[in-house]
């Protein structure tokens, strides 16, 4: 039975992490799913060249170079545009799927143990609360997973504000 608790306080323990560090992940899938565009260094390369050059001495070289390097940001702004809403799905879809897993989960855990107390004390430690504390159960002096699950997840999310914080 402990070690049934101890397995159920990893759980959310590790669900709660990942779902504070779901920005990143995203973040990761995005820049492994969508390619960086060879443009940006051709225009780097051009808007450094055009520095080098006179303005006033070579004006066809630096309005050409200019004409390109405009001709290039509009062709970066329409990609990224379209990288934006690219990220934005696969954004959506890894919060989905980390939810739909975290849900289906507590959900099979619930159910499968709904009617088996989690944790027996004796019936005078919870005496106000007691019942409460079983339910669905119904016995006074036992802890339901339902609750075991929303202590442990009170418990982590105040330790990751202390650890966060400071």
């Amino acid at each position: 039975m402990a070690a049934f608790l101890i397995l159920i306080a990893f759980l959310v323990f590790v669900f709660g992490l990942v779902s504070n560090s779901l920005s990143d992940v995203s973040k990761w899938c995005c820049h492994l799913f969508l390619a960086s565009d060879p443009r940006r260094e051709e225009m780097k390369l051009l808007t450094k060249e055009l520095t080098t050059i006179n303005m006033a001495n070579e004006f066809v070289r630096y309005a050409r170079i200019e004409r390109k390097i405009n001709k290039l940001k509009t062709g970066i702004a329409e990609t990224s545009k379209k990288n934006a809403q690219s990220a934005l799905i696969v954004k959506v879809v890894v919060y989905s799927l980390f939810n739909i897993i975290r849900v289906v989960s507590f959900i099979y855990l619930i159910i499968s143990y709904r009617y088996e107390p989690v944790l027996e004390l004796p019936t005078d430690w919870l005496s106000p609360f007691g019942y409460f504390l079983s339910l669905p159960i119904g016995s006074t002096g036992c802890i339901s997973l339902f609750v075991w699950i929303a202590t442990c997840r009170a418990v982590m999310n105040t330790g990751l504000e202390v650890f966060l914080s400071s």
